[in-house]
C-alpha cells in the first residue's frame, strides 16, 4: 500500500541518503555517478491521478460495457427477423468484446501508460536503453509482510537492465533509481499472488533500501486460479529477476551464496 508521505515510506531512508549526496553538486546526467540512490519526484509518493486509478476506470468501463451488451440483445424481439433484429445483434457483443478488451487494456498498453505518466523521463530512458527493451513493472516493499493491495502502489515504472555496467535504472512515477552491483547486498525471486519478480537489497550511502521489482504473470495466475491446471506452471517465468540476474552478473541468488 503506498504511504501518504515520503516519512513513513519504506524508501525514505535511502531518499535522505540520496538527498544528502546530490544536494552540493547535481551532475547534468545523475546516472554518471558512481553510487546508488534514490530520488523523490514529489513532494508525496503517490499525488493526484494514477495509474492504479487508471486501471480501475479501466475495469468499471469493461463491466458496464458488458452490461450493456447483455441489455443490447435483451431488445432484441423474439422470432423477429434479422432486419428487426440486426442493429441489435451488432452492437450488443461489439459492446461485450469492448468490454472484455478494457480487462487486458492495462497490459497491452503498459508502455503507452507508462510513457504518459512518467512523461520525458521516460523517453530518455529509452534512448539510453537503445535496442535494449524497457520493462514496465512496479516497484514494492521487499517485505512481504508489509505487502497489501491497493488501487495505488508504491510506484510505476520503467526498467532497464543495464548489462554493460552492471547497472539497473529505473525511472518511476514517485522516483527515479540507479542500483549498481557493487551496493548489493541480496537478491532474491520475489512472489506475491500473481507477481513475480525480483527482491532487491541494496546500500545506498549508509541506508539499507529493500525493495522488489514485479508484475503481474497472467499464466501465472491461470494455474493459480485453475488449479487443474497446473500441467502449465512450467512454463511460468519469472523474467524480471532472470534479467536482474544476468545484469548483476548473479549466477544464484545471492541470499543462496551466503549458506
Amino acid at each position: 500500500m503506498a504511504a501518504k508521505d515520503w516519512e513513513s515510506d519504506f524508501r525514505y531512508a535511502a531518499i535522505q541518503q540520496s538527498l544528502a549526496y546530490f544536494q552540493d553538486d547535481v551532475p547534468d546526467d545523475i546516472y554518471d555517478v558512481q553510487r546508488s540512490f534514490c530520488l523523490p519526484i514529489a513532494a508525496r509518493p503517490v499525488i493526484g491521478f494514477s495509474p492504479g486509478k487508471l486501471i480501475l476506470v479501466f475495469l468499471v468501463l469493461g463491466f458496464a460495457l458488458l452490461g450493456a451488451g447483455v441489455f443490447v440483445l435483451s431488445l432484441a424481439k423474439d422470432g423477429g427477423t434479422f432486419l428487426e433484429c440486426g442493429i441489435f445483434y451488432v452492437i450488443g457483443p461489439m459492446c461485450s468484446l469492448t468490454g472484455m478488451l478494457c480487462f487486458f487494456a492495462p497490459v497491452l498498453f503498459s508502455k503507452q501508460i507508462a510513457a504518459w505518466f512518467i512523461g520525458p523521463r521516460y523517453r530518455e530512458l529509452k534512448t539510453r536503453a537503445g535496442e535494449a527493451k524497457l520493462l514496465i513493472t512496479e516497484v514494492s516493499d521487499g517485505d512481504l509482510s508489509k505487502q497489501k493491495l491497493s488501487i495505488d502502489g508504491d510506484d510505476y515504472v520503467a526498467v532497464f537492465f543495464d548489462e554493460s555496467n552492471r547497472r539497473i535504472l529505473i525511472e518511476g512515477i514517485s522516483a527515479r533509481y540507479q542500483i549498481r552491483c557493487e551496493d548489493i547486498e541480496l537478491v532474491e525471486p520475489f512472489v506475491f499472488l500473481n507477481y513475480l519478480g525480483a527482491r532487491i537489497n541494496c546500500r545506498v550511502g549508509e541506508a539499507q533500501l529493500s525493495f522488489a521489482v514485479a508484475s503481474v504473470s497472467m499464466l501465472f495466475e491461470l494455474t493459480r486460479q485453475v488449479p487443474v491446471l497446473f500441467f502449465l506452471k512450467r512454463w511460468v517465468k519469472n523474467p524480471i529477476f532472470t534479467a536482474t540476474q544476468r545484469t548483476l552478473s548473479v549466477r544464484q541468488p545471492i541470499a543462496e551464496l551466503s549458506r
